[in-house]
Parts: structure tokens; C-alpha cells; sequence
């Protein structure tokens, strides 16, 4: 696959998103349990992500250990 047809895709899928690290990472224990948005995706297919909290640091995290996390929708519902 050509590689600008791939930064392209992860651009598509990512940019916007909310993810969440896999955990089992070693270099990733620290974000285990936290939200982050992605933010970019640099030409090296890399995703610069951003995570919820007092540290507002943007991440350099391949894909593969990315997971991509629903939005938390809250419904609200009127009498009439």
C-alpha cells in the first residue's frame, strides 16, 4: 500500500477520536484507564494523542496499541 494511502486511512479512522492505550504496554501502564483524543497522525503514521486530566502533554503512540472508545452519550428524557 502506498504510503501516503495509509497515513490517509489512519487519518480517516483516528483524527478526532477517542482511544484508549493497551495497558499491557509497559510504555503505555501510565495511561492505563484514561481517555485521550487523537489530536494528528504525523507522516511517520504515528498518532499524537491527547489524554484527559491535569496533564494536557500530547503523546507520540503507534496505532496498533490504540483502541478506539464510544463516545459517552448521555441521554436525557422529558415529561410531558
Amino acid at each position: 500500500m502506498c504510503p501516503d494511502r495509509y497515513i490517509a486511512q489512519l487519518r480517516q479512522r483516528y483524527m478526532g477520536r477517542q482511544v484508549a492505550v493497551d495497558a499491557s504496554r509497559p510504555e503505555l501502564a501510565r495511561m492505563a484507564g484514561r481517555l485521550g483524543v487523537v489530536k494528528a497522525i504525523n507522516c511517520n503514521g504515528r498518532a499524537l494523542v491527547q489524554f484527559d486530566g491535569p496533564d494536557r502533554s500530547r503523546y507520540d503512540i503507534a496505532p496498533e496499541f490504540l483502541r478506539l472508545v464510544e463516545p459517552n452519550v448521555q441521554t436525557t428524557e422529558t415529561s410531558a
